[in-house]
């Protein structure tokens, strides 16, 4: 038995340590982001688990339903399931801003976690981390840029 954390259990910690600090609409916005996040991997990562594995998590879903793929998936998916969640993009423009804001979060605290994967999956994690890192970026441009052209429309 691997000693690293499941998806839902390292997410679960991550969000626990903000919302515990946060009060009032940004309490409600993270509360808001965190069940966002956990609906995009039950709904939109099962083709990023082994044959295998889908069938344990679909098992699972018959038992317990709630976060069944997040519970049943390594960490190691971290990368590729926030990259999901990266493309689904939340209407209000402060929601947008706090996904970017807690996306590249989440891929900082998993980076510096020397001990997060196991040595043979650390270099892969690390890669696909840093290579969603400058997507975040780059959404981040792309978000500032519309921001500002909307900003400098003539109000009416």
């Amino acid at each position: 038995m691997s000693p690293h954390p499941d998806l839902h259990s390292y997410l679960g910690d991550f969000f626990r340590a903000r919302i515990l600090r946060a009060t009032g609409l940004r309490l409600r916005r993270l509360e808001s982001l965190e069940t966002a996040l956990h609906d995009c991997i039950e709904t939109e990562c099962d083709d990023l688990l082994s044959p295998d594995a889908l069938t344990l998590v679909r098992l699972e879903r018959e038992l317990d339903p709630g976060c069944a793929l997040a519970r049943m998936s390594p960490v190691t998916l971290l990368p590729a399931v926030l990259r999901r969640f990266l493309t689904w993009i939340p209407a209000d423009a402060t929601n947008r801003r706090l996904q970017l804001q807690i996306l590249a979060a989440i891929l900082k605290a998993a980076l510096a976690d020397r001990g997060l994967v196991d040595r043979e999956d650390r270099l892969v994690f690390t890669i696909d981390a840093l290579t969603l890192d400058a997507d975040i970026a780059e959404y981040r441009k792309d978000f500032e840029r519309e921001r500002r052209a909307l900003a400098a429309l003539p109000q009416s």
